[in-house]
């Protein structure tokens, strides 16, 4: 017996296309708010927005 695999994960809506910071796995990337390596997007930040950061 093997374990059914989760579907991939998809924003519902179209996103603004930006520098963002993922949270969860703290990997950067640019484009929509759905990061690419742990396709999370509840939490990703606008890479500007993160305090004490340059």
């Amino acid at each position: 017996m093997s374990i059914p695999l989760l579907p991939p994960r998809n924003l519902l809506h179209p996103t603004v296309f930006r520098n963002w910071i993922c949270t969860w796995c703290n990997h950067r990337y640019t484009g929509n708010k759905q990061c690419p390596k742990c396709h999370e997007w509840v939490y990703t930040i606008e890479a500007g927005n993160i305090p004490g950061e340059v």
